[in-house]
């Protein structure tokens, strides 16, 4: 849940350092901590994406329809 707020672009820089304190309650072992820590600032600093492919977009088509076969009453 950290590493989620960490790299999550609304938490403020303010709570940064408060967010770090609780982790290092949380992770007690430095080298985990310190290794854990560098992924996270490399996740922000060029974040894991996927790009769409034409057959993941027809699957995901094809869960949105059975999705409204499903639940036609969610349909705005």
């Amino acid at each position: 849940m950290i590493r989620s707020l960490l790299v999550n672009e609304a938490v403020p820089l303010s709570l940064v350092s408060v967010l770090i304190d609780r982790y290092r309650d949380v992770q007690p072992d430095e080298e985990s901590r310190i290794q854990e820590l560098v992924e996270i600032i490399s996740d922000i600093r060029q974040p894991i994406t996927t790009e769409e492919t034409p057959q993941m977009i027809e699957e995901r088509r094809k869960r949105e329809v059975k999705v409204c076969l499903v639940h036609p009453q969610q349909i705005i």
